[in-house]
């Protein structure tokens, strides 16, 4: 068996995947982040090791160390870990919905048009560039404490392997999401890193994320890569391979968008839309939505429902909610996904609104953020897969059908990013038996004049 690892934003995901494709046991345990300002996203670093360790000693009492061959790990990208030459935290994790660093974006809109192409894509304050900015400028004597900066699966392997100089490195997908690596040259930039005020001395070696780079209890432990990759790794293997034309939707605390077979950034210019290195050796595109499950769990919050609830109550309004709309921007989206026109998060047309249709414009804002990602980065997708634990219900599965006006098939995988971790360990022969269902849309003309309503306040009239 090889273990995957998944620290996610809300939540951590163990499992054991055998040889012959099947997962074995499974762990889950809830994650949790402070919010010390507003705006700010942190979290203690020490916290999230703890838990792994936690969930590796569970999931050892039914599968037998003597079966483990080896160990990946994954989780959420952005933000920042910063450390000592022991590998101790220096300060609490900077996380990606962390907006502090929103003031910085004129340093990365200096740069050429062609570099800032070949980084990836548009400036986004949560991003790791930004943030070691931020902390360059308001927190020096951290940084001068400081011997590296890696991301969170980086630290969590650091821990479980014994930290070493040699071994804090990150992977190409993730370093590939800080704003700070050339895509065309795969190489730090040191123009970004000047812009930023970023001293090169934190950034770590960039390795494959299947090379191995420690042991876990003389277990062989790679590299990993950041969720979204290591997700798509996981879902490639169970459905085949992916095809030019494909559009992959993530549902989670965030969300993505995804065509997962794309050309590395090149010099024609800012994209509108990230372009990050996978787990594979490729590159994909993404849009990315910060605002997913996290908009909802600010409607359940404040609607005073639990998910199950909610979920009754969104079912209960006819699509369109009673020509109710939710402004979703809890944390500021990136890109062309940022409104230009109302913004911040909460309801408007509430005179007399019911709970059942404040809870279902909060459910149809998030898939209107999916149809206008897919609209930029793939306008006619030939396939569309639906993954994230977002989307386990079928009335969610529906709603993105009928939102995006075609055929979703939803590839049931649990803890698709701790598959990917398990199988960057595992090697490229292994592959996953995943059970997909497809899911017809409907022609709703109320839901598409709702979509038109929200899409004129939030950004302007809808072109069509």
């Amino acid at each position: 068996m090889h273990l995957g690892i998944d620290l996610g934003t809300s939540s951590l995901k163990l499992l054991a995947l055998r040889d012959d494709g099947a997962v074995a046991p499974e762990h889950e345990s809830p994650l949790r982040y402070d919010e010390p300002r507003p705006g700010w996203a942190e979290a203690d670093p020490s916290a999230w090791t703890d838990a792994v360790l936690r969930g590796l000693a569970a999931l050892l009492d039914v599968v037998p160390l003597g079966q483990v061959r080896g160990l990946g790990v994954t989780g959420h990208m952005h933000g920042a870990v910063l450390l000592d030459e022991e590998a101790r935290p220096v300060r609490p994790a900077v996380l990606w919905p962390d907006s502090r660093a929103r003031g910085l974006a004129a340093r990365w809109q200096a740069l050429s048009p062609e570099l800032r192409a070949r980084l990836g894509g548009p400036f986004s304050a949560g991003l790791t560039g930004p943030v070691l900015a931020w902390l360059a400028d308001h927190e020096p004597a951290s940084l001068d404490r400081a011997q590296h900066a890696v991301l969170a699966k980086d630290h969590v392997r650091l821990v479980l392997t014994g930290a070493s100089d040699g071994t804090v490195v990150t992977d190409p997908s993730d370093a590939s999401g800080t704003l700070l690596w050339d895509g065309s040259t795969g190489s730090w930039s040191d123009a970004a890193l000047t812009a930023g005020g970023v001293p090169r001395r934190l950034l770590p070696d960039v390795v494959p994320s299947d090379q191995v780079v420690g042991t876990w209890r003389d277990r062989a432990v790679v590299a990993g890569a950041g969720d979204t990759p290591a997700s798509l790794l996981a879902l490639a293997r169970g459905v085949g391979g992916f095809r030019p034309g494909d559009v992959v939707v993530n549902l989670g605390t965030g969300a993505q968008v995804i065509s997962p077979v794309t050309a590395p950034p090149g010099d024609q210019g800012p994209l509108g839309w990230h372009c990050y290195a996978d787990a594979r050796g490729g590159h994909y595109a993404m849009v990315a939505i910060l605002n997913g499950g996290l908009a909802l769990s600010w409607a359940q919050e404040r609607l005073g429902l639990d998910w199950s609830d909610f979920a009754a109550a969104a079912g209960q309004s006819p699509p369109g909610a009673g020509g109710v709309l939710f402004r979703p921007f809890v944390a500021d989206e990136r890109g062309d996904l940022r409104p230009t026109r109302q913004v911040g998060v909460g309801w408007d047309g509430t005179t007399g609104a019911t709970t059942a249709e404040r809870a279902r414009a909060a459910a149809e804002a998030q898939a209107f953020l999916v149809r206008r990602a897919v609209a930029q980065i793939e306008p006619s997708p030939q396939r569309i897969w639906l993954i994230g634990g977002g989307a386990r219900e079928g009335w969610v599965q529906q709603l993105v059908a009928d939102t995006l006006h075609g055929p979703v098939t939803r590839v049931e995988l649990r803890s698709a990013a701790a598959l990917g971790a398990a199988l960057l360990s595992a090697g490229a022969d292994v592959s996953v038996p995943l059970t997909q269902r497809t899911v017809e849309p409907r022609e709703l003309p109320e839901l598409d004049e709702a979509y038109a309503a929200w899409h004129a306040a939030c950004y302007g009239p809808h072109a069509g």
